[in-house]
Parts: C-alpha cells; sequence; structure tokens
C-alpha cells in the first residue's frame, strides 16, 4: 500500500521538509497520544517548545492522523513508542557511567531475530545525528568561533550524507580524529618516509566526511586535512630511533599541530589545538571484523593481528576489551597505538569530562567568551558484534551522547543483563501511561 501522499507525510513535510521532520511528528503523536506523556515532557524530549507540539497533534487531529494511527500506523507508531522507552532504559542502565543523552530511531519492520537492513538504520541515525548537530550549531550562534571533530566510518558517513543546513556557519571548522585510514606502505625501504609515503582517503576516511560535514552545515568548506596516515607502518617504530624520528615527524607536520596542539600537552593526556575546542567529537563504534581493519592488515604485524583480534572494539583505531577480560597491555599493543596518528581513548575521556570554551573578539571589538559541556558522541548500528562492542564503549566512559537504532538497543540492553547492570530511574524521568 503505498503512502507516499498520506496526510501524515503531507503534514510532516510541511513542518520540516525532511526525513527528520516526518519522524518528529511520529514522535510527537507516540509521546503525547500514544504513550500519554505530557506535551511539556514531550517537547523537552523533541528539543522542541509545547507550542510546537500542540501544533503538530492539532494537524494530525485534523487530517484525522490519530484516527488513522489506530489502524495503518499502528505499529508505525508503536516502534517510536518503544524506541522512547529503550533511549530510557538505556539512559538508565549507562548514565552511571557518564551516559547523559541516548536516541533511538526505529529499525525498519524485522522479523523477531532476523537482522533488519543496515543501510535503511545507517540512514536513519544519519538523520538524527545530523538534526542534532545542527541544534547544537544553533544554541552556539552563527558567529561563534565552533569546531566539530570526527572519526571515521560508515555511521558518519551516513551523517554527512544526511547533513543539509539552511544556514551558514562561517566560523565553523570541521576536523578530523585521525589521519588517513587506508595507506600503501613504501615497499623495500629500510627507513619510513612519512611525507613520502604515498596513502588516498577512502569513502568512509576520517579526512573525507571532514569535509563532507563541512560543506552540508555551511562551514564554506572549511575543513582541515590531516596530511598523515592514520596508522603508520611497522618500521615507523621498531626501534627507539625510528620512534623518535617518527615522533619528530609527527609533530613537524602544520596541520597535526594545529588540530592536536603541542607535543608535551599531548604526551600528558591533554589535548590542545582546535581539538580542544571540538563542542561535538562524533565517534563510530567498530570491531576487529570491520572491512576498516581489513584495509589496515598490511599495517599490522602478526602479534598485532592476533592482539586486535582478542579486542571487544575500537575507537579512532584504538581497540578496547572488556575490564572483566582485559589483562595486561602487550607489548603488540603498545607499539600499535605509538603508531596511531590521531586522538587516543584517555583523550578522548579527558574531552568528554572538561567543558568546551571559547574566547573572541566580536566584529563590535567586544570580548566574548562561552563555556558549554562539549558532547562526545557515540554512533552505532549493526549485529551482537556491534552491540556488545558499544555496551563495553559506554562501560567504559567513553560517550555522553549515544545515538543506535531499536534493534541495536536491544541487543545492548540484553549484554546489560548479562553484566547484571540493572535500570536505575533517572531524577524526573517521565512515565508513560501506556507501554504497549
Amino acid at each position: 500500500m503505498r503512502t507516499d501522499h498520506h496526510p501524515l507525510e503531507r503534514a510532516s513535510d510541511r513542518e520540516s521538509g525532511s526525513e527528520a521532520g516526518r519522524d518528529r511528528v511520529l514522535r510527537a503523536v507516540a509521546l503525547a497520544v500514544v504513550g500519554g506523556y505530557p506535551r511539556e515532557v514531550a517537547a523537552k524530549e523533541l528539543r522542541v517548545s509545547p507550542t510546537t507540539i500542540s501544533r503538530l497533534i492539532a494537524r494530525a487531529r485534523e487530517l484525522g492522523v490519530i484516527e488513522t494511527v489506530a489502524a495503518e500506523y499502528r505499529s508505525l507508531v508503536a516502534d517510536h513508542a518503544r524506541s522512547l522507552r529503550r533511549e530510557r532504559q538505556l539512559l538508565g542502565v549507562y548514565s552511571r557511567f557518564g551516559l547523559k543523552k541516548a536516541v533511538v530511531v526505529d529499525a525498519p519492520s524485522y522479523n523477531s531475530g532476523e537482522e533488519p537492513p543496515l543501510e535503511a538504520r545507517l540512514r536513519l541515525i544519519g538523520s538524527q545525528v545530523a538534526s542534532f548537530l545542527e541544534a547544537l550549531l544553533s544554541e552556539f550562534g552563527e558567529s561563534t568561533p565552533t569546531v566539530i571533530a570526527t572519526s571515521f566510518g560508515k555511521h558518519l558517513l551516513a551523517v554527512a550524507e544526511q547533513v543539509r543546513s539552511a544556514r551558514t556557519y562561517g566560523n565553523l571548522i570541521v576536523v578530523p580524529t585521525l589521519g588517513a585510514n587506508a595507506v600503501k606502505p613504501p615497499a623495500n625501504e629500510a627507513r619510513v618516509d612519512l611525507r613520502r609515503s604515498p596513502f588516498r582517503h577512502e569513502e568512509d576516511d576520517a579526512n573525507t566526511i571532514a569535509a563532507k560535514l563541512a560543506s552540508g552545515l555551511g562551514a564554506h568548506q572549511r575543513c582541515l586535512t590531516l596530511s598523515l596516515p592514520g596508522l603508520l607502518p611497522p618500521k615507523a617504530t621498531e626501534t627507539e630511533t625510528a620512534l623518535e624520528v617518527t615522533r619528530a615527524l609527527i609533530w613537524d607536520e602544520p596541520s597535526h599541530r594545529l588540530v592536536f596542539g603541542r607535543r608535551e600537552d599531548w604526551v600528558k593526556g591533554t589535548p590542545t589545538g582546535l581539538m580542544a575546542h571540538a563542542m561535538a567529537v562524533l565517534m563510530g563504534v567498530g570491531t576487529p571484523r570491520d572491512p576498516a581493519w581489513h584495509r589496515l592488515t598490511n599495517q599490522l604485524t602478526a602479534d598485532e593481528r592476533e592482539v586486535i583480534r582478542r579486542m571487544c572494539g575500537d575507537l579512532n583505531v584504538h581497540p578496547f576489551a572488556d575490564s572483566k577480560e582485559a589483562g595486561d597491555e602487550t607489548a603488540a599493543l603498545r607499539q600499535m597505538r605509538e603508531r596511531i596518528v590521531g586522538l587516543n581513548l584517555e583523550q578522548l575521556k579527558w574531552l568528554g569530562a572538561h567543558n568546551v570554551e571559547y574566547e573572541w573578539i566580536d566584529e563590535a571589538g567586544a570580548r566574548r567568551s562561552v563555556s558549554r559541556p562539549r558532547h562526545i558522541v557515540g554512533v552505532c548500528s549493526g549485529g551482537e558484534d556491534k552491540a556488545r562492542a558499544s555496551h563495553v564503549a559506554l562501560k567504559h566512559g567513553f560517550f555522553n551522547a549515544f545515538f543506535c537504532d531499536s534493534y541495536t538497543a536491544e541487543l545492548m540492553l540484553g549484554f546489560a543483563a548479562e553484566d547484571g547492570l540493572t535500570e536505575q530511574v533517572q531524577e524526573g524521568a517521565p512515565r508513560a501511561a501506556n507501554n504497549s
């Protein structure tokens, strides 16, 4: 049955003209009508005013959508209501580890036990993250100097492809958290010359995604590209001399120094440079079985490949394990970490624990400043491997905001239950009147 021109679709198109707008209408119906939430609570959940909620519901009633929901859209709105409960459950489980925001989108209809199509889920999640970024930028204002940092992967590529800002943010800079994630290593060279090593940018490379985000957010292509590979070849650190030469070359690279700041601060685990001013850091959750690791096979030793195979997941190419399974870090893993050109896990946690602060001189010559909480955003959609990696990443406290689909959320909550993590009631959390 075609629903392209259903009143619900037409109403939501007029509200925002986007897929995120259609989702907003359904979420409003699910919250205020099906879920029984007060409209003030629904407005807060959707980051709109209560007046907007009232207008959406009134328009839905006018077009007969409320009645239609009981038939044609019953399961669809029920899916939205379940997604909202999943968000509350994720916060209830993971808020003790620092999670402050969870967004769960509806997975396309799937049979019990069957994984829904990934591409559709990526598109829906990408749309929600894109809307979140645009809302953040609106809060900061067009004149405020702002920075967004992004890692690599198909999840973040989906975000970049969904961003279509109607406003222009001339003071926005988008930076990658990692160098190029595909490298052709030099053949038969005793010494690795990073400046001559040929490498290419993949479609889901952090540099490529940063450029797409800058374009979609109206940043006048203000994207800073890291002119180094994301993972250096083993020869770069196989001896102490090679390691020191490699470090010197990295920190002599202007783009790297501008993004990550001074080497002495970096060694202490304190990012400076543009990275320290990022209002949002986007991270896709990876696993050792992802295609990105296959592309990097030539950059790893046999020992490193074996260690990575035992890891639970990775962020920005930095592997991590479940704390209950992790032993002492091996020499192979330490050596690999030395060769990663990008943000590491300790620095990611430092960023999440500190506000983003800006000071600048406005057009009138007045000194202005702003201090806001920084958003470390995890994005994930997938099967059991991805869900388990996301569960462990949240237990480690790597994210304070997390976006996924309902299928992935259910798997994560299952892993949480296995670990004995029960839901904690959030203070002031609304309770739906109808949980059907």
